[in-house]
């Protein structure tokens, strides 16, 4: 009964990790390992995948942050009812500081204006 358990087994984790089935263990060692093994590949190549995501993810961090910053100006535009012009402006002017590598991500949205636009 057990060893059915091992064969069950070894199929659900070589259907679920899409490995296939070209190579049949024979006895419940040769499964053990498998399983084993087919755990150990799928965790190796999570790790990498995951790795690469985080990378490409923060290689992008400083786009990533301006696009934030913008979002946070449109709901605070919302929830103040800035006039259009006036939020056209601030806008504009944080597409500037991005373009010129001036943008900061950190401080408030109201330290990072320019004198003139805070009134």
């Amino acid at each position: 009964a057990t060893s059915q358990y091992i064969m069950s087994l070894f199929h659900s984790v070589m259907l679920m990790s899409t490995i296939g089935s070209h190579i049949q263990p024979v006895n419940d060692a040769e499964r053990i390992l498998a399983i084993f093994s087919m755990f150990l590949g799928a965790s190796i190549f999570t790790y990498g995948v995951t790795n690469m995501t985080t990378l490409i993810f923060n290689a992008n961090k400083h786009e990533n942050d301006f696009r934030q910053k913008m979002d946070d100006l449109t709901t605070f535009f919302t929830k103040h009812n800035f006039p259009k012009d006036l939020a056209y402006s601030i806008r504009d002017y944080f597409t500037y500081l991005h373009g010129k590598n001036f943008f900061s991500a950190e401080g408030h949205i109201m330290e990072d204006l320019n004198p003139a636009l805070r009134r």
